[in-house]
């Protein structure tokens, strides 16, 4: 499901700082589709801005954040998909 979506990171014995290269794996036109949605929903959307919000506080970065929200964001189309159900914040970001 979340081929291609990963953020990217170090071989062992590499320096993550020199590992500037995204996932080659998936389609890059979906990559950047869901990359343009996910900065689009952490301005609009309340929940996917708090769950940004929250994956910086815990210390990933800008980007790697983004690509939270975009598996996130998959996940909800393809249940809405597969269901045939209409987008319901309540049920997609349960309150534990």
């Amino acid at each position: 499901m979340d081929r291609g979506l990963s953020a990217p990171f170090a071989a062992e014995g590499e320096d993550e700082e020199d590992h500037h290269e995204h996932a080659d794996e998936g389609s890059s036109t979906l990559r950047a589709a869901l990359y343009i949605a996910s900065v689009s929903c952490i301005k609009h959307n309340r929940e996917l801005s708090s769950l940004y919000l929250k994956k910086i506080s815990q210390g990933k970065e800008a980007k790697q954040a983004l690509v939270c929200v975009g598996k996130k964001l998959a996940y909800i189309m393809y249940s809405i998909l597969k269901n045939g159900s209409s987008y319901d914040p309540q049920r997609v970001f349960l309150q534990v």
